[in-house]
């Protein structure tokens, strides 16, 4: 078993789903955890639970990945000891079809799921270069493999992290990448997948129920 005990960890999207379990399960192996997402209560509620479950430490921060402005300003921000893993979680879904979504709405995803994760792994070059050895971790999708219907941006966005990620491995011999390519799992992302108009889809699918 690959032991975690006092590496420093950062997580985005941790104030739920995969992002939330996997706080929890880095938290038992007496991790450092800097945990980042949008929604301060449940981010709140998910560092008291990771201290409660052995974390070394846990921090959160309030970090929108759909924000250049407020990916620069943590970027610049962030203080910590070492980098030893970066998990890229946070993204948003989607639940129309490529003709009935606005343009907006496909940046709206490329903006979080695609350029957050490229934004933030820049902004924190400093960190990461200093490491003998970085971790990055990306959720991307079984969507990211092949197409699928009511997806096409967010397929787009999730094809995309490979291609940037696995360059990104090839050029700089500390980081070592690892693509998380989970299928349907019960978290809120159907619920809050964005329509052709932006709306919020707001339903649970049954697949992921």
């Amino acid at each position: 078993m690959i032991r975690f005990d006092g590496k420093h960890i950062l997580i985005t999207g941790a104030s739920s789903g995969i992002g939330a379990g996997i706080a929890r399960e880095l938290a038992t192996r007496h991790a450092n955890l800097y945990l980042t997402g949008r929604d301060r209560d449940r981010l709140e509620k998910v560092c008291e639970e990771c201290m409660g479950a052995g974390a070394a430490s846990a921090s959160c921060f309030i970090v929108d990945m759909a924000s250049e402005e407020s990916i620069s300003a943590f970027s610049r921000s962030f203080s910590a000891p070492a980098l030893d893993v970066l998990i890229l979680n946070a993204g948003i879904s989607q639940r129309s079809t490529a003709f009935e979504t606005d343009p907006s709405v496909d940046r709206a995803i490329m903006e979080t799921d695609f350029f957050g994760p490229v934004l933030l792994t820049k902004g924190l070059v400093g960190l990461i270069k200093r490491q003998e050895h970085c971790s990055i971790a990306v959720t991307t999708s079984i969507s990211g493999l092949f197409g699928f219907p009511l997806r096409s941006s967010y397929c787009a966005a999730k094809h995309a992290l490979f291609g940037f990620f696995e360059s990104l491995e090839l050029e700089n011999r500390n980081i070592r990448v690892t693509f998380l390519i989970p299928g349907r799992v019960n978290t809120p992302i159907s619920k809050s997948a964005l329509d052709g108009k932006g709306g919020k889809h707001g339903v649970m699918d049954d697949g992921q129920a």
